[in-house]
């Protein structure tokens, strides 16, 4: 994801396309997640503090995606949000922003249907950043990472899926791993085994950079992939 004037676009790292202008929704979008499947494209905005749903009538193909109507409203939990998680089952999701800094849950009574999801509590991360930037977590729920514009910070999840039993396990700058670059930290990402890590930079390269994960999960085992970037030009990017 992108931002290119105020234009949000979806596009495939694969060749560059743009697949998908998000700008009639909400012109400030700050982050998306994919259902498991590829079937739902989630967007949260600023602007009207609401969390889109798109359905692609062919899964992975975000040309065929459709808005969904009725936007669902987060704006009296977190007015700034800027990033958005959502579990690989589509029970949870999870909104993350810098006026509470916190991690805030929601359970979906139907999995992957925004409608009637409800709060079930926050998690502040306050003592370790007020300028938090991104939120994911593993797929099983065990392992929590916060980043903020050069730190990512890494929790551990006993109770899996459930953020109130977050236990702080370390912060790591991510700026010294790609010496001599710049970095902004934007987003994260972490691919399914956990054994590669997407950092989206806003600074004015705005780039996408990848790390191998030497052991599965671990932030603290990070090693940039030398070379192995994204240039997405002057914007603001997410990864998803």
């Amino acid at each position: 994801l992108y931002d290119d004037n105020h234009q949000e676009h979806v596009l495939d790292v694969n060749n560059g396309e743009i697949f998908y202008n998000l700008s009639n929704q909400e012109s400030n979008i700050q982050g998306f997640a994919f259902s498991s499947d590829l079937s739902y494209l989630y967007s949260v905005g600023k602007n009207r503090k609401t969390i889109d749903a798109h359905k692609l009538s062919v899964a992975r193909d975000i040309s065929t995606s459709t808005h969904l109507q009725n936007p669902f409203y987060i704006g009296n939990k977190e007015s700034a949000p800027t990033s958005f998680y959502i579990s690989k089952d589509g029970a949870y999701f999870y909104i993350l922003g810098i006026v509470q800094d916190s991690v805030i849950r929601y359970e979906m009574s139907t999995p992957w249907l925004l409608t009637g999801a409800k709060d079930i509590g926050q998690t502040s991360i306050f003592q370790q950043t007020d300028d938090a930037q991104g939120v994911f977590l593993d797929d099983i729920g065990s392992k929590m990472y916060v980043a903020n514009t050069s730190v990512i910070y890494q929790y551990s999840l006993p109770d899996s899926f459930n953020t109130k039993s977050a236990s702080f396990l370390g912060k790591y700058f991510i700026p010294t791993l790609i010496n001599p670059f710049n970095t902004e930290i934007r987003d994260l990402y972490i691919s399914p085994n956990g054994q590669k890590l997407f950092v989206a930079d806003s600074n004015a390269s705005s780039n996408v950079y990848c790390y191998n994960l030497d052991t599965a999960w671990d932030i603290s085992t990070a090693n940039y992939i030398s070379g192995n970037n994204l240039v997405v030009g002057n914007s603001q990017p997410a990864v998803s």
